[in-house]
């Protein structure tokens, strides 16, 4: 969490809390995703994790927030086996996952 999110808690001494600082440079992010169209008629895909079994057909790698962004489009479900466990918690969809 950053100093901006922060708010002072009224009656707490701060000098004598314990922080540290982040290293300004964080490691860049991994692609841990991958997006699959599905074959057929209709324009529909999975998001899957990388190392998901499912996914070895091929398809797009994507980072996390890539892999959120397309969860929100029509069509696109996350992988009930890998993905739906993390990702549609994270965007609070509930359970209509495949």
């Amino acid at each position: 969490m950053t100093a901006d999110l922060l708010e002072p808690i009224w009656a707490v001494n701060y000098p004598q809390v314990p922080s540290h600082h982040l290293s300004a440079e964080l490691p860049p992010e991994r692609p841990g995703w991958m997006l699959c169209i599905l074959p057929g008629r209709w324009r529909r895909s999975v998001v899957h994790e990388t190392s998901c079994e499912q996914a070895a057909g091929g398809g797009r790698e994507m980072d996390t927030m890539e892999a959120l962004d397309a969860l929100m489009r029509p069509g696109t479900e996350a992988c009930h086996d890998c993905a739906a466990g993390i990702l549609v918690q994270a965007l609070g969809l509930g359970s209509g996952y495949t």
